[in-house]
């Protein structure tokens, strides 16, 4: 399970307690303030995730179940295994059936 910010030592439960301290800070008043999400940055699709749903536990890849579609930051998405899109050649779009 994805439940803290390794980098920061920090987990999601922690960091919502700090968010909801400093009167709903964001993703980024938390980066601003070195809370988390600061160095690899890997966390922050469950950080954003956390603080829109108040999860404090994600499995691997679940931010994407959480429906992220926070453009505060960058997506770091991947393809969610199984899609179409990874299955279609770089550049090239699969056909729809009509």
């Amino acid at each position: 399970m994805v439940d803290r910010c390794i980098c920061s030592h920090i987990s999601l439960k922690d960091i919502l307690a700090e968010a909801d301290s400093r009167g709903g800070a964001t993703l980024r008043e938390l980066q601003e303030a070195r809370v988390c999400s600061v160095h690899c940055e890997l966390c922050v699709p469950y950080v954003k995730a956390a603080l829109r749903t108040g999860k404090t536990a994600f499995i691997p890849g679940g931010y994407i179940l959480a429906d992220d579609h926070d453009s505060d930051q960058p997506s770091r998405r991947e393809p969610v295994i199984g899609s179409e899109s990874e299955h279609a050649p770089s550049g090239t779009k699969k056909s729809e059936a009509g």
